[in-house]
């Protein structure tokens, strides 16, 4: 276990239910507030249908039914494994990971999950518990170096990664990330007499639009409720009208899960959202532009999280006024023959990163962009991290992407594809001119309906490279 985590320090964590936690807020649902004693004798009950199981694939959709479903997990110690997407061939990797009888708990009908091999499935609605359990069979304690939970990466650079990590290091990750938001943030709260509050601890309660199966829902949604007891919002607002009407109902100092592509539509519509004092954004790169922006219409700072399926968060920044990004602290990062190497206790260290990146000083560094992302077009190199960035701002662009076809040709260009219904090709050449050099400019535009992006808003290179083909095929066949 981290030396940063005391046996008493985990004691009191509402996750392993703790006398004085029960009857404190955990979840709020559209129809009812959900105490952490409804929530883990929900749990008890769900863990006797696990109990027959080596793995769970927790698919579940709504917090609470998530939420249950991991502590029921955890309570017989079985692993967890978190695919990327519940799309087949993402639950096909996933459940190749071993032949052990696994149940896949959801709380959506998956049909064809029953016609895999050594899989079962449960079809799961919380309810409120009828077993009387008392404090003492609510209250439980785990191995927290057992490695249980299976992550996959989101296979942007190719197939999906499963990473694998303990509780002792989810702990440590939200920990580090809580000392990083409380810095520098610290403020005198009335409810508090003189006492000086940071920006984490002030927060009462979290909305997420980020799917819990991924590491950034983890560790900004998950486990600040379950180590540090701030309850959430059994919801996951996507579209502007449903974000508004959410934090409508939220408590003053409520925290905002989210990703550049929900702020891109807030900002669009202009839509003002109430009660939310801190934006924390990842899974794609922000503009500063676009950071503003937001910060304009929340009225909150908006802090971008860089990280990785691996290892979790390693550094932050306030996009709105910083370029360079600040590493948390114990962690480390080194360039040795053109490898990212970082280290840090919340992660298995080392671990080597696909990004480029520029080191500033020892703690600080600039994102060049993923090493695959590294183009040269006509003796010019460039990042499509930066490219893309350069689209964020475009008004009547609802989506756009760049993408350099994998060719022989030495005069190979950039393509982007794109979504929108009033923007002509003319019109997006004009406002690129102003924004990158001439030499990026597109030859080539692909409208298309929708970007096939995955629910943490991340594009695979092998989905922009299908919608290419679908193109060219369907110019030959014209």
């Amino acid at each position: 276990m981290p030396s940063t985590i005391t046996s008493s320090a985990v004691s009191d964590m509402p996750m392993f239910a703790p006398a004085d936690c029960l009857d404190r807020v955990a979840v709020i649902t559209q129809s009812r507030v959900w105490t952490w004693r409804e929530v883990h004798a929900a749990s008890l009950d769900l863990a006797d249908r696990l109990d027959n199981y080596h793995i769970v694939c927790n698919l579940c959709t709504s917090h609470l039914a998530f939420l249950i479903t991991w502590l029921a997990a955890m309570r017989i110690g079985i692993s967890q494994i978190l695919p990327p997407s519940r799309g087949y061939s993402d639950l096909d990797t996933s459940f190749s990971v071993s032949t052990k009888a696994t149940v896949v708990v959801s709380d959506e009908a998956r049909t064809y999950i029953n016609e895999l091999p050594h899989i079962e499935a449960i079809l799961f609605k919380p309810e409120i518990s009828q077993s009387a359990y008392s404090n003492a069979q609510l209250s439980w304690m785990l191995d927290l170096e057992l490695p249980l939970i299976t992550f996959f990466t989101s296979g942007s650079t190719g197939r999906p990664t499963l990473n694998t990590k303990s509780l002792s290091q989810l702990f440590a990750c939200v920990q580090v990330l809580r000392n990083r938001l409380n810095q520098g943030q610290c403020r005198q709260d009335d409810s508090q007499g003189d006492r000086c509050v940071g920006l984490f601890d002030r927060l009462d309660c979290l909305v997420s639009s980020v799917p819990l199966q991924h590491m950034f829902g983890i560790e900004t949604y998950l486990m600040p409720s379950l180590v540090y007891g701030k309850s959430v919002i059994d919801q996951r607002p996507l579209l502007p009208a449903d974000i508004q009407s959410v934090f409508e109902r939220c408590p003053k100092n409520t925290a905002w899960i989210t990703t550049p592509l929900h702020l891109k539509a807030i900002s669009r519509a202009k839509s003002h959202i109430k009660n939310c004092s801190l934006v924390l954004v990842s899974t794609m790169p922000l503009s500063q532009e676009l950071a503003i922006q937001t910060e304009v219409l929340v009225v909150a700072p908006v802090i971008e999280i860089y990280g990785s399926t691996e290892t979790g968060a390693l550094a932050t920044r306030l996009t709105a006024i910083e370029k360079d990004w600040q590493l948390l602290n114990n962690v480390e990062i080194a360039i040795d023959q053109q490898a990212v190497i970082a280290t840090g206790k919340h992660f298995n260290s080392p671990q080597f990163l696909n990004d480029s990146i520029e080191l500033i000083s020892s703690r600080r560094f600039k994102l060049i962009g993923r090493r695959s992302d590294l183009i040269k077009v006509a003796g010019r190199r460039t990042s499509l991290l930066s490219l893309n960035l350069s689209l964020q701002n475009l008004k009547g662009l609802d989506d756009g992407a760049f993408y350099l076809p994998t060719s022989a040709s030495p005069d190979e260009r950039v393509i982007l594809v794109y979504v929108s219904s009033v923007l002509s090709r003319e019109e997006i050449k004009t406002y690129l001119k102003g924004k990158i050099d001439s030499i990026f400019i597109p030859r080539v535009f692909i409208q298309v309906s929708q970007i096939p992006r995955t629910s943490g808003g991340k594009l695979t290179y092998l989905a922009l490279a299908n919608i290419h083909e679908a193109w060219l095929a369907q110019r030959k066949q014209s």
